[in-house]
């Protein structure tokens, strides 16, 4: 039997700010495919028109990664690729997780991954009985078919380091301290999942909330690996990397040791100031936290681990250790009120962050509001399309898909106010205006 051809297609992000975000998902698919002797090639469509695509037809397998807002794009080449190819189509990712049967019913692929996908792929692509292959959703005779949840790999060292030499990498640097132009890296991560259940987050979708970490020489190896590509910044991108502080302590070590500058994200529960003063003096420079709300009412509805008291002390705690941070919010929530919203100004008024970023809630797949909107009470515009389920986009008018959108708006407005100029969104331009003129 001939080695089969298989594409890994990078949807591109028209609705970011930037369209070069690595697609760390993808590149563990690839070197995972590659470590079994198998000879992936990825197709990255970022920052290309559609007219520009030119997706080659001599494959036996497109495999897919879709987000929500980017699921239409998927969509499109499923279409183009069954009218010209036989090949089969695969599409995986947060979005085919969340709901592998509606993914199939409204495209042409022929089978949907759900869950961590190495394993998954590697069965698909090597020929395995579909009926065997745990964690997909495929067609069979016209009919849709779902087999089991495949259960989750226990020792995330056995997938191979994201093979960066995929693609450009040079069009993916981009500033890691976002104030800092110079600070141009990559993400990285050291463990998949998060322990919380914020209603919403499609995380659990994923990773069922378990937690799990790769090994301190896997973390070596990799970090030694950005290195010899001349990569000295690093976003951690985990969805919470400081819940486990012995392990933390054992990186710090090694980006202290290789004078590494980074950034992650955090719960503003677990801070203290021997955990900011650790980071710090190991080579953080920013951290971002998820705050949400500075209404404890809300905080508690969405199921934060955290209270607007809390939110604030972090902020100050990490400051006093020299980090930039950043805050996030949303505004839209669940039983949301003017008391609610005006509670989220005052925080932001006698909070002194360095950054805020601020959404607009959508209740993505996969997340709590979006399983039980009734339970919520959150009235969702059924008119709105997926392309529309941006979180983060390229101006701070992304689109609104609850019903009552004058009221989110209003809300929206009324946060900017009070955060001025020191949204990211205001920050990244500021910096490419700079940018562009020297």
């Amino acid at each position: 039997m001939s080695m089969p051809n298989i594409y890994l297609i990078k949807l591109p992000h028209y609705y970011h700010i930037h369209d070069w975000n690595l697609p760390l998902g993808l590149l563990y698919l690839g070197s995972f495919l590659k470590s079994k002797g198998l000879d992936p090639k990825f197709l990255d469509l970022s920052g290309r028109d559609e007219n520009e695509w030119n997706i080659p037809l001599d494959g036996n397998f497109y495999c897919v990664s879709s987000n929500t807002p980017d699921f239409h794009l998927a969509v499109k080449i499923a279409a183009f690729l069954k009218d010209k190819t036989d090949a089969t189509l695969v599409i995986g990712g947060i979005h085919p997780t969340a709901c592998p049967e509606d993914t199939l019913k409204s495209s042409v692929f022929d089978i949907a991954a759900f869950g961590e996908g190495e394993h998954t792929l590697f069965e698909i692509v090597t020929g395995a009985p579909i009926e065997e292959i745990n964690g997909i959703c495929y067609r069979k005779n016209g009919e849709l078919h779902k087999n089991p949840q495949r259960d989750m790999e226990k020792n995330l060292d056995v997938f191979p380091r994201p093979d960066l030499s995929f693609l450009d990498i040079e069009k993916y640097k981009n500033p890691i301290i976002i104030k800092d132009p110079a600070s141009k890296g990559v993400p990285m991560i050291v463990s998949r999942g998060c322990p919380y259940e914020c209603v919403f987050c499609a995380s659990p979708a994923m990773w069922h909330r378990v937690t799990r970490f790769h090994g301190i020489d896997y973390v070596k190896e990799n970090l030694d690996y950005y290195l010899s590509l001349g990569i000295r910044h690093i976003f951690f991108c985990d969805d919470t990397i400081t819940i486990n502080r012995e392990f933390l302590k054992k990186i710090c070590k090694e980006l202290r040791e290789r004078n590494i500058m980074w950034r992650c994200n955090s719960t503003t529960n677990v801070i203290t100031q021997e955990l900011t003063d650790m980071l710090y003096e190991n080579g953080c420079r920013q951290i971002d936290f998820g705050v949400e709300s500075g209404s404890d009412r809300i905080l508690k509805i969405i199921k934060k681990s955290s209270t607007a008291a809390k939110h604030r002390e972090a902020v100050l705690t990490a400051r006093r250790s020299g980090l930039m941070t950043k805050c996030m919010l949303m505004v839209g929530h669940p039983f949301e009120t003017d008391d609610d919203i005006m509670e989220t100004v005052n925080f932001v008024r006698t909070t002194p962050s360095d950054l805020w970023g601020l959404s607009v809630f959508i209740p993505l797949p996969g997340c709590a509001v979006a399983n039980q909107p009734h339970k919520f009470e959150f009235e969702i515009d059924e008119t709105m399309g997926y392309d529309k389920y941006v979180i983060y986009g390229q101006d701070k008018n992304n689109p609104i898909v609850h019903k009552d959108k004058d009221r989110i708006e209003k809300y929206r407005q009324m946060v900017y106010e009070a955060i001025g100029q020191n949204t990211t969104l205001d920050v990244i331009k500021n910096r490419n205006d700079i940018c562009c003129q020297s």
